[in-house]
């Protein structure tokens, strides 16, 4: 019997992972294949009840749109017509409320997808071309490698997983836990919506000119790399770590409790923006930053460490026994220089190279407005606890990460 509910949740102490269905077990029950008109621009897909229904999508090597529906009762479960020369809607006519039910959708490339669900989970196989949406009430989305102009996902009660890559000039997520390999994106906004477990959610890598990222969830917060510009405000987080920036980077956790870690590769300033990193959080902050950057810190917290980094222009006070305030430039280590290999500012051609090419990117790279010559700016606000810097590369903030475990 085929098993169509995924673990929509986790705990914070378990991974996600979402289950792909290897094959169809049950019987098909409607066929149809249209071929693609060239004034064709969109399918839209929609269930209207509670019966939950499994989507996978997958590309097709011909110019044609094939649709496929196993299990339930009747011999038509959906309603296929063209409402218009450049749209097939596909809609849930007849299902029963037990009913087990697949549906396998292939589409040629640079078709646009437009996925409602009530219930039920959509997996994206293998790369789709193309502006999609996907919205589903109850139900995980599962993502292979997705390239567009415009991509949407939404979960209002589950989780988004993505294999390997989402691409487009816009991307938007919002789920209650979100693990995602790769972003590339001009404009990316993600959400991650409150859950009543505390739920932890992951980025690989971010490659995006503007990124904004709210969080409301209460696990951690983890993201690899991030090249361009972040910005995420988070309430009640347990940790938002940061393993590499290349670019800025802007955190704001409004909770009593939350952590902040966070390694700096490469920093700029943005003409527009008082600060090139902003950091903010009731708990703790852990700092490190590559040997071979100049910037002006400015630290507040109950107390701060910065032993074994060098400074010009440091000042330090205590005003109150729960309340420092520390200051300077942060010079070059030259003892560490040699073995680093970035030079303390951003270069944008090289984050594009490293990642992969993709117009949407590099598009956006002329207006992000850095400012030339000028040492860039961190901020740094622990309410209610201690910061902590280190100059480090990133091997050898890898290397501490480890020796703590050990």
């Amino acid at each position: 019997m085929l098993d169509r509910v995924h673990r929509v949740l986790r705990s914070s102490c378990r991974p996600l992972q979402p289950r792909f269905v290897a094959a169809f077990s049950t019987s098909l029950r409607q066929q149809l294949k249209i071929e693609r008109s060239p004034e064709l621009k969109e399918i839209q897909f929609k269930t209207t009840g509670s019966t939950p229904v499994e989507v996978h999508v997958r590309p097709s090597l011909m110019e044609s749109i094939e649709f496929n529906v196993h299990g339930g009762v009747s011999s038509e479960p959906f309603a296929v017509q063209q409402s218009s020369k450049s749209m097939i809607q596909i809609v849930e006519d007849e299902l029963e409320a037990n009913d087990i039910v697949q549906v396998e959708l292939h589409v040629p490339a640079m078709l646009g997808l437009n996925l409602s669900l009530v219930q039920g989970n959509v997996l994206l196989h293998e790369k789709i071309e193309g502006d999609v949406r996907v919205n589903t009430g109850t139900g995980n989305i599962t993502i292979d490698k997705v390239r567009g102009m415009n991509l949407q996902f939404t979960s209002n009660n589950g989780a988004i997983v993505v294999n390997s890559l989402v691409e487009g000039e816009s991307v938007a997520m919002s789920a209650k836990q979100i693990e995602c390999k790769k972003i590339l994106a001009k404009d990316a906004n993600i959400k991650l919506t409150k859950a009543t477990l505390p739920l932890d959610s992951s980025f690989g890598a971010m490659y995006v000119a503007q990124g904004q990222l709210f969080n409301a969830a209460t696990g951690s917060l983890r993201v690899g790399n991030i090249h361009g510009s972040l910005d995420i405000k988070s309430q009640d987080a347990s940790l938002i770590q940061v393993s590499s920036v290349n670019g800025s980077l802007y955190v704001e956790d409004v909770g009593n409790n939350c952590n902040i870690d966070v390694h700096y590769d490469s920093i700029h300033q943005v003409a527009s923006i008082e600060h090139a990193s902003d950091l903010s959080c009731g708990g703790n902050i852990a700092m490190s930053i590559n040997p071979s950057i100049s910037a002006h810190l400015d630290l507040h917290g109950e107390s701060i460490n910065t032993e074994g980094c060098e400074f010009t222009d440091y000042s330090y006070e205590q005003l109150d026994e729960d309340y420092a305030i520390a200051s300077g430039i942060l010079v070059p280590k030259t003892s560490q220089i040699a073995s680093t290999g970035t030079s303390g500012k951003i270069n944008l051609a090289g984050a594009k190279e490293s990642a992969m090419t993709t117009s949407f990117f590099s598009s956006s790279s002329n207006e992000m407005d850095e400012v030339e010559n000028e040492t860039p700016t961190i901020f740094a606000h622990a309410c209610s606890g201690q910061i902590t810097l280190h100059q480090l590369n990133w091997m050898d903030k890898l290397r501490q990460k480890h020796l703590k475990k050990d």
